[in-house]
């Protein structure tokens, strides 16, 4: 449940961007700089916060593809 409700805050975040013209791809650096955290061994306190979300592969994947 928690992941299709961060799905959908995903699509309102790219349409959000669009109208202010800006390109959806802006957010693949910050999921691309959250999983280097991640996997760097960073802040015990990020996985806990994300175990809800989608993964991170997903959500890149999403927002290079979001339609212009």
């Amino acid at each position: 449940y928690a992941r299709d409700a961060e799905r959908e805050a995903d699509e309102r975040a790219a349409r959000l961007l669009l109208a202010s013209g800006r390109q959806p791809e802006v957010m693949v650096v910050l999921f691309e700089r959250l999983a280097a955290r991640r996997e760097g061994g960073g802040s015990g306190a990020l996985p806990i916060a994300f175990a809800s979300h989608p993964m991170d592969d997903e959500r890149v994947r999403f927002f290079r593809e979001v339609r212009r």
